[in-house]
């Protein structure tokens, strides 16, 4: 415990690189008190409103949480969405460089009752960027590498990470994390770490999940058409880690109280990566992702844990 505490320490001087498909979460908060006479629908009085950083933008909030400095890569539309993102992300001391090429950008709209999400509505169009995009994405990257701890890439198959972008950030980075679409596995081979959860993990193998054989056939086949480190995220089930070489290790959850899972990928990732980049082995890395995933799934909409947040856990899992 007291090695997880020095690490969280060290997070406070690394600078860590987000690359991939930013968007904006917005919630709507409301209160349900009867159903719709027009149709078997609950009617939602509107309380409030919200909006925040998403996708790589809520990875990038995860570092900045965590006391570290983070940039974020990506591309947004010309519209009131992106300025709204970029000024969130500006709210929340987090370095960007927001391309446009002419998409909208993506926004989750989030109606929460009582805790309880009623419905989510995204606009979106996920298509691969254009050519000069593409090349500026590259070149930022290659001309920004060296300035960075570690590089995390957040592909919510929205069409920022594309192959030449991943073939421009080969050797360029310490540490490579990816939070992987299933659609894109073929993109990632040779990076430090993939963390798909055991859905995307699934799709990306193509065997169902029905057993924990099948969860070790799922891993074994990633990790070797990857030749990379895969942790499956399970909820509940908590996580397993399957190494290039050796055999998986799993770590039960931490989590006390179940509220909402938005965002918590984002949390792994981020908390992984920091850990690995503080000099930490890939084992304590892990733990000290999963205590970090434990306190925002505790919370309601897209969150973030803190530095203190995850001290205090350590302490009270010290004194337990």
């Amino acid at each position: 415990m007291d090695f997880a505490i020095e690490t969280l320490d060290r997070f406070l001087d690394l600078h860590i690189l987000v690359l991939g498909d930013v968007m904006l979460d917005r919630y709507i908060w409301g209160d349900v008190r009867r159903i719709s006479p027009e149709a078997p629908v609950q009617i939602v009085r509107i309380v409030r409103e919200s909006a925040t950083p998403g996708g790589a933008g809520n990875t990038a909030h995860n570092v900045v949480a965590l006391d570290a400095i983070a940039k974020v890569v990506g591309i947004v539309g010309e519209d009131e969405a992106g300025r709204a993102l970029r000024e969130g992300l500006s709210a929340l001391a987090i370095d960007h460089t927001l391309l446009s090429d002419g998409r909208p950008t993506t926004v989750k709209t989030r109606i929460v009752a009582r805790n309880q999400q009623l419905l989510r509505i995204d606009r979106e169009e996920a298509e691969p960027p254009s050519d000069a995009v593409e090349r500026k994405l590259i070149d930022i990257l290659r001309r920004e590498a060296k300035e960075f701890d570690a590089l995390i890439v957040s592909d919510y198959a929205k069409g920022v990470v594309t192959g030449r972008v991943m073939d421009a950030v080969a050797g360029k980075f310490k540490i490579v994390t990816v939070d992987p679409s299933p659609e894109n596995f073929h993109l990632y081979h040779d990076v430090t770490l993939l963390t798909p959860n055991h859905i995307q993990a699934s799709r990306a193998a193509g065997i169902p999940e029905w057993s924990e054989e099948d969860l070790i056939r799922i891993g074994e086949d990633l990790v070797r058409r990857t030749r990379s480190g895969l942790l499956i995220t399970r909820g509940e089930k908590g996580m397993t880690f399957f190494p290039v070489e050796g055999a998986p290790f799993h770590v039960p959850t931490d989590a006390q109280e179940v509220v909402d899972v938005v965002g918590a990928g984002d949390t792994v990732i981020s908390a992984v990566t920091l850990g690995l980049a503080a000099g930490a082995g890939m084992e304590p890395a892990i733990r000290l992702s999963n205590i970090a995933a434990g306190i925002v799934v505790a919370k309601v909409g897209t969150a973030v844990a803190s530095r203190d947040e995850i001290r205090t856990r350590i302490r009270a899992l010290e004194r337990a």
